[in-house]
């Protein structure tokens, strides 16, 4: 399936553009960016935090016509968390994490946008960040639209 196909290969890439990065995690310690499609897994304990993580969503999609090639929208949702020094005082900086990973998204993507040979990003994407105050975590969305391989009819073939 065409979808499931975008999905992974974009898993893929993101996994590679931030294997050397690392963010602030709740734990205090710095972590890279998790990747997972579709949803973060669940927690095994209260402690645990996915925090930094990007999720790989499918959100939905377009069949073709024969004036329109099919397309996909997929969401990357980030999250990141906000250090604290010493002394307990957060240090605002969860903002800045969260806008340079999906700048580094954007630039990635803007630069080389076919992925895997098949699945060509249309601009101009879309970014936002959560309007609510969630201090130390800070979300944002990157929404995505991929056009993607157009299918072959395979009933014309006696036909032909």
């Amino acid at each position: 399936m065409i979808p499931i196909g975008l999905q992974k290969t974009l898993e893929d890439r993101l996994r590679l553009l931030f294997a050397d990065n690392l963010f602030p995690t709740p734990s205090g310690e710095a972590a890279p960016v998790t990747i997972h499609k579709q949803r973060l897994p669940e927690k095994t304990s209260e402690e645990d935090s996915p925090f930094p993580f990007i999720i790989v969503k499918m959100i939905e999609g377009s069949g073709q016509t024969e004036q329109v090639q099919p397309m996909s929208k997929i969401g990357l949702i980030v999250g990141t968390f906000d250090a604290f020094d010493t002394s307990g005082i957060s240090s605002n900086d969860g903002y800045i994490d969260l806008v340079r990973i999906m700048n580094d998204i954007e630039e990635d993507l803007t630069n080389s946008p076919v992925i895997d040979g098949k699945y060509e990003l249309e601009l101009p994407l879309k970014w936002r960040i959560n309007e609510e105050d969630t201090d130390p975590y800070f979300i944002g969305v990157l929404e995505l639209d991929f056009a993607t391989p157009n299918h072959t009819r395979t009933d014309v073939e006696s036909l032909l």
